[in-house]
């Protein structure tokens, strides 16, 4: 639709049609992507990823650490070390789906389809919540990595505690 009502109808060839049509296969392309590349290491290379480079130069985890293995674990179909890794990985993999299926429908009916998550993600408070999660999260990694010996034991004898533990240490 456009301004006032009125249907407004894109011809391929069209500059606004070229780029609909690329930002959308754009957005695919980069959803995508990564999957090659697990599929590869999942098959033929060993689970363990050398140190990450921000860890090596700073000496504590990044707050992406996990993230990659969080993934390569999902796509193995292992979604307790997935999540033990990082609990954003199955997330993340869950949001390029979400961008994948929206962009091919926009792509299939060659209009944008407007959705409750496209409205959602530009909203600052859900950029400020998504930051704040972030955030909390990464601080709970480096507390339970460097000061598991002061935990109630309810969080250690909890297997969503042991999860978050294990992972920690796997940093």
């Amino acid at each position: 639709m456009g301004e006032h009502g009125i249907v407004v109808v894109m011809a391929f060839g069209t500059v606004k049609t070229r780029r609909f049509v690329g930002l959308r296969g754009l957005a695919i392309a980069l959803a995508i992507a990564p999957l090659p590349a697990a599929w590869l290491y999942n098959r033929f290379a060993q689970d363990h990823l050398s140190q990450c480079p921000f860890q090596a130069r700073f000496g504590f985890p990044s707050p992406s650490c996990g993230l990659t293995r969080s993934i390569l674990a999902l796509l193995r179909g292992d979604w307790v070390q997935a999540f033990s890794y990082h609990a954003f990985g199955p997330l993340m993999v869950a949001i390029a789906a979400l961008v994948v299926l929206h962009s091919s429908l926009e792509l299939y009916y060659q209009r944008p389809l407007g959705a409750f998550y496209t409205r959602l993600s530009f909203q600052i408070t859900v950029l400020v919540g998504g930051l704040f999660l972030s955030i909390a999260y990464y601080g709970l990694r480096l507390y339970l990595r460097y000061f598991t010996a002061d935990l109630p034991s309810w969080i250690v004898d909890h297997t969503l505690g042991q999860w978050l533990i294990w992972g920690a240490r796997s940093l």
